[in-house]
This record gives structure tokens, sequence and C-alpha cells, in this order.
């Protein structure tokens, strides 16, 4: 959601069997290759960065029961 005075973004997320430390792709992650599980994260940190030509990349950090 695009806002004058900044940017709000909520995401819904599913827990895979792929490794958080893994370096995958959005589309590796909701393929076959990662299967969705209940495993559930006490807490996930994501950090944004945007650049003016509004491309970015974000990263995330899970942390576990």
């Amino acid at each position: 959601v695009d806002r004058s005075e900044g940017l709000s973004l909520t995401i819904d997320a599913l827990s895979t069997t792929c490794l958080v430390s893994s370096e995958i792709s959005l589309e590796q992650v909701y393929s076959d290759e990662c299967l969705t599980t209940k495993v559930e994260y006490d807490e996930i940190l994501c950090h944004l960065q945007l650049d003016h030509s509004k491309t970015g990349q974000m990263e995330c950090t899970y942390y576990g029961a």
C-alpha cells in the first residue's frame, strides 16, 4: 500500500520444509521443492531496502520457538 507518509506492507507467509539459511527464490519457496509445514515461528523480522527506481530487496530472519 503506497502512502504519502511512507509504505505499509503486510505479508502472509507459509512455513516450508526448506532451510531458512538457503538463498532461494520465492518461486522455489512456493513450489513442490519446498513443501508447506505446520511449524510456526515466534517472530519473523524483515528488512526492506528500496532504491529510487522502485526496485528493492527484502531479507527476513526467522526466530523459532
